[in-house]
């Protein structure tokens, strides 16, 4: 779905609440934007953003409040499978973790690697041919195969709502966490 389609999903809901409530241009844009065509995404954030705000005794849901409801969703569970797959493509590394926000917040389905490799060994200070150690993790059984190679040098993710919700959720990993195994 497009973005305005998915902002009709959030207009429905202010109207059959009377318009008690409604969420600000900003809060809506970053909600459909998060979403990236999924529903789903519209659905389950703008439900716990609402949430939020009521209980913070607030009648416009922000782009605050909707970040802070995305927080809640991955650290309460409450979108289990996808959270079960990025713990799982994560597990203690916050390389690997980094590295999976990268792939997961470039717009294209594929992603070429290449420059990607390069910038991203820039910003952890590693070896570039280390992050195709990580990558290759990301596209194995062991971490849940979440990426898949799909010719030389490129990579998509196997499942686009998954990689809708690896952008969008917070990082868990710090930097000075140990890593794992690489």
């Amino acid at each position: 779905m497009d973005e305005s389609e998915l902002a009709e999903i959030i207009s429905r809901a202010m109207a059959s609440l009377n318009n008690k409530y409604s969420f600000n241009v900003d809060a809506i844009k970053w909600i459909t934007t998060i979403s990236r065509g999924h529903p789903f995404y519209v659905h389950l954030v703008g439900k716990h953003a609402l949430l939020r705000a009521i209980s913070q005794k607030c009648h416009v849901v922000t782009e605050v409040i909707a970040r802070e409801a995305l927080a809640d969703i991955a650290f309460k569970g409450s979108a289990p499978i996808q959270e079960a797959a990025y713990k799982k493509a994560v597990g203690h590394s916050y390389i690997r973790e980094h590295i999976l926000k990268k792939f997961a917040g470039i717009d294209t389905e594929e992603v070429y690697t290449t420059n990607l490799y390069a910038d991203i060994a820039k910003e952890l200070g590693i070896d570039p041919s280390a992050i195709s150690v990580y990558v290759g993790q990301l596209a194995s059984e062991k971490y849940g195969a979440v990426l898949e190679r799909t010719r030389d040098r490129y990579y998509q993710f196997k499942d686009s709502l998954f990689k809708a919700y690896a952008a969008a959720r917070p990082y868990e990993r710090k930097t000075s966490d140990k890593e794992d195994d690489a």
